[in-house]
């Protein structure tokens, strides 16, 4: 991993609107933000602690929640 300087105009800290999701898709959060913050920690925490043989971190391949699967099945069959 190399690690560069932020360009100047990059966020510092980001609070994306969902409005449009909202709107649009009828989309909104289902996982309450606490559990999706332990969520990604975790998957981080994985990536940085296993190694593969030549030091590289192994980024975890696991399939998508079915839940999560269908849901998005069902928005792009409404944005068509």
């Amino acid at each position: 991993m190399i690690r560069k300087p932020l360009p100047e105009n990059d966020p510092q800290r980001r609070k994306p609107d969902i409005t449009r999701a909202e709107t649009l898709l009828g989309w909104h959060p289902v996982v309450p933000l606490a559990e999706g913050l332990l969520d990604t920690i975790g998957y981080f925490q994985k990536i940085k602690e296993e190694k593969d043989a030549s030091g590289s971190p192994v980024l975890p391949r696991e399939p998508p929640e079915p839940s999560a699967a269908a849901a998005d099945e069902e928005i792009k069959a409404e944005i068509k």
